[in-house]
Protein backbone atom coordinates (compact mmCIF):
# COMPACT_ATOMS: atom_id res chain seq x y z
CA UNK A 1 0.00 0.00 0.00
CA UNK A 2 1.56 3.32 -0.73
CA UNK A 3 2.03 5.46 1.84
CA UNK A 4 -0.19 8.18 1.44
CA UNK A 5 -3.14 6.03 1.20
CA UNK A 6 -1.86 4.93 4.92
CA UNK A 7 -1.86 8.21 5.81
CA UNK A 8 -5.18 9.04 4.25
CA UNK A 9 -6.65 6.31 6.59
CA UNK A 10 -4.62 7.80 10.07
CA UNK A 11 -5.10 11.13 8.91
CA UNK A 12 -8.17 11.79 6.88
CA UNK A 13 -7.71 14.08 3.77
CA UNK A 14 -7.50 17.07 5.57
CA UNK A 15 -3.56 16.84 5.85
CA UNK A 16 -0.70 18.56 4.17
CA UNK A 17 2.92 16.64 3.08
CA UNK A 18 6.13 18.54 3.44
CA UNK A 19 9.52 17.51 3.80
CA UNK A 20 12.04 18.17 6.91
CA UNK A 21 14.37 20.68 6.73
CA UNK A 22 18.16 19.16 7.12
CA UNK A 23 18.43 20.97 10.20
CA UNK A 24 15.48 18.64 12.16
CA UNK A 25 16.24 15.40 10.30
CA UNK A 26 20.13 15.17 10.30
CA UNK A 27 22.32 13.96 7.59
CA UNK A 28 20.92 11.39 5.43
CA UNK A 29 17.23 11.19 8.01
CA UNK A 30 14.05 11.32 6.36
CA UNK A 31 10.67 11.30 7.52
CA UNK A 32 7.65 13.41 8.10
CA UNK A 33 6.40 16.15 10.52
CA UNK A 34 3.05 15.97 11.18
CA UNK A 35 0.91 18.91 12.21
CA UNK A 36 -2.55 18.38 13.64
CA UNK A 37 -4.01 21.81 12.84
CA UNK A 38 -6.56 21.92 15.97
CA UNK A 39 -3.06 22.04 18.44
CA UNK A 40 -1.34 24.55 16.05
CA UNK A 41 -2.00 28.39 15.13
CA UNK A 42 0.38 29.39 11.63
CA UNK A 43 1.46 33.22 11.96
CA UNK A 44 3.04 34.67 8.70
CA UNK A 45 3.82 38.07 7.63
CA UNK A 46 2.65 37.81 3.91
CA UNK A 47 0.79 35.57 1.87
CA UNK A 48 2.70 34.12 -0.93
CA UNK A 49 1.76 36.59 -3.97
CA UNK A 50 2.76 36.59 -7.52
CA UNK A 51 4.51 40.18 -8.50
CA UNK A 52 5.25 39.68 -12.31
CA UNK A 53 5.94 37.06 -15.12
CA UNK A 54 6.62 36.87 -18.81
CA UNK A 55 7.74 35.14 -21.09
CA UNK A 56 11.37 35.42 -22.76
CA UNK A 57 11.22 34.93 -26.31
CA UNK A 58 15.12 35.28 -27.57
CA UNK A 59 15.83 32.61 -24.65
CA UNK A 60 12.39 31.03 -24.86
CA UNK A 61 11.62 30.83 -21.22
CA UNK A 62 8.75 31.97 -18.90
CA UNK A 63 9.86 33.95 -15.22
CA UNK A 64 7.78 34.65 -12.71
CA UNK A 65 8.77 36.95 -9.68
CA UNK A 66 6.85 36.26 -6.38
CA UNK A 67 7.19 37.51 -3.06
CA UNK A 68 6.92 35.31 0.33
CA UNK A 69 6.87 36.78 3.78
CA UNK A 70 8.25 34.98 6.90
CA UNK A 71 6.07 31.49 8.52
CA UNK A 72 5.51 30.52 12.14
CA UNK A 73 3.93 27.84 13.44
CA UNK A 74 2.89 28.30 17.35
CA UNK A 75 2.07 24.96 18.70
CA UNK A 76 -1.10 25.30 21.37
CA UNK A 77 -1.04 21.84 22.94
CA UNK A 78 0.98 18.91 23.77
CA UNK A 79 1.46 16.85 20.98
CA UNK A 80 0.73 19.50 18.19
CA UNK A 81 3.88 18.28 16.43
CA UNK A 82 5.20 15.14 15.55
CA UNK A 83 8.20 14.39 14.05
CA UNK A 84 8.39 10.87 12.18
CA UNK A 85 11.41 9.60 10.94
CA UNK A 86 11.52 6.66 8.43
CA UNK A 87 14.28 4.22 7.33
CA UNK A 88 14.26 2.84 3.86
CA UNK A 89 15.68 -0.11 3.21
CA UNK A 90 16.62 -2.62 0.42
Amino acid sequence: KPFSAVLAEGLGNDYSVVKIPKSLAGNGANGWIIANIDQVKMHFTKLPELLSQGYNEEKMYYWHNFMTGSVMLEVKARGGITRQPITFEA
